[in-house]
């Protein structure tokens, strides 16, 4: 069979834009999932005190709420605090945030493997 005679011929400028833009996606798209990933890793490295201190704090709550919540005492909310920024590499409470949020995007902040499964 010869070549088909509809076809239209192809803009090689159109064909590379549109394989650059492919790429960029593809890229952009494998960085997400590299983050999201290095981000559940994180996540998995917290107690189970931790991940609750975590949840709170992201919710906006103090100290003093948290221990009156959690039954403990501010000093050891601010050293759970502590350590909950340093497993998750955070260096702000709006980092922790905007952690949180991919966990979240990744299929949720109870289940620390959702990040790794994709």
């Amino acid at each position: 069979m010869g070549p088909r005679v509809d076809a239209k011929p192809i803009n090689s400028d159109q064909l590379l834009d549109a394989i650059k833009r492919a790429m960029t996606q593809y890229n952009h798209t494998r960085a997400e999932a590299k983050l999201a990933e290095a981000v559940s890793v994180r996540l998995e490295r917290l107690t189970d005190r931790e991940r609750e201190v975590f949840r709170l704090v992201i919710e906006g709550r103090t100290n003093r709420e948290i221990a009156s919540e959690l039954g403990t005492t501010e000093r050891t909310i601010k050293a759970h605090r502590q350590k909950v920024m340093e497993k998750m590499e955070a260096h702000s409470v709006p980092e922790l945030v905007t952690i949180a949020s991919r966990l979240e995007w990744r299929g949720g902040f109870d289940n620390p493997k959702a990040g790794a499964e994709q």
